[in-house]
């Protein structure tokens, strides 16, 4: 028998979900657009993310839920994505959410981020 996946996320409740735990403006700076409306217009199905700003969507979707399914407070997670990381030390983009909007969608760079993602979940 297959193990069932579990199914993704729609785009909207992703964009209500990063939305309500980041903030608007955290969520669409993360994934590169300057007007919170365009999160909003997702979310009610008036415009759809271009495919980078999808990923980057996803990706931070994935970063946010790992760290809120441990029970972190939604301050906590927010807190996490605009503190400077050791992990990027000596780069121009030391925060996560740095990371997330100039992701190139190389598998490197999600190691990257998941691995200082990681890094917070195992030492604090």
């Amino acid at each position: 028998m297959a193990a069932l996946r579990q199914k993704e996320p729609e785009l909207k409740d992703m964009t209500k979900y990063l939305m309500n735990v980041l903030g608007s403006s955290l969520t669409a700076y993360a994934v590169g657009v300057n007007e919170t409306l365009y999160l909003h217009e997702w979310v009610m199905g008036k415009s759809v993310p271009t495919r980078d700003q999808k990923e980057k969507l996803d990706l931070l979707y994935d970063v946010t839920t790992k760290l809120h399914l441990r029970g972190d407070s939604d301050a906590t997670v927010r807190a996490v994505m605009i503190g400077l990381n050791p992990n990027f030390e000596g780069s121009q983009k030391e925060t996560i959410a740095e990371r997330i909007r100039y992701f190139t969608g190389l598998d490197s760079e999600r190691r990257e981020i998941m691995g200082a993602v990681g890094e917070f979940l195992a030492n604090g």
